[in-house]
């Protein structure tokens, strides 16, 4: 996908800040040329995809995804999202065509309040995940006629 997505912490919520090594877990299968502020995806094959960006600081806030390929080429970074996403008070967002579908997801239901609250009237609600493989419908889903 020729597109960036991003993992957030709630606003105004500095409980939800979490520890930078859970993401480094997380990616770490398919993890490339680690650098302080992010590091690069590659495939099985050693095709580079993607690239993680994110500070270099212990606790953070969040990070971002750019060039996300599809659950069918690189499940690994879809599986490490949910990961994050489940273990963390986050959710994960994209820009998208207005008219589309949801526009963010999360995978702790107790978020959806809050975050209908604050980004409801130009967002909707949130998709609730059950597995890293719903994350590429949802994002699918907010780009009609696709």
């Amino acid at each position: 996908m020729g597109f960036t997505i991003y993992l957030s912490s709630l606003p105004d919520d500095p409980p939800a800040k979490f520890e930078r090594a859970l993401v480094e877990r997380a990616f770490a299968p398919i993890a490339a040329e680690m650098y302080g502020d992010g590091w690069n995806l590659r495939a099985p094959d050693g095709e580079w995809l993607a690239e993680v960006s994110l500070d270099d600081a212990p606790l953070i806030d969040g990070f971002r995804v750019n060039r996300p390929p599809s659950y069918d080429y690189l499940p690994g970074l879809y599986d490490a999202l949910f990961e994050i996403l489940r273990q963390t008070r986050t959710f994960l967002f994209w820009l998208a065509a207005e008219g589309g579908g949801p526009h963010y997801c999360v995978a702790d239901a107790d978020l959806i309040p809050p975050l209908v609250a604050q980004f409801g009237h130009y967002m909707g609600e949130p998709v609730l995940l059950a597995s890293g493989a719903d994350i590429e419908p949802a994002i699918e889903a907010s780009f009609p006629g696709r």
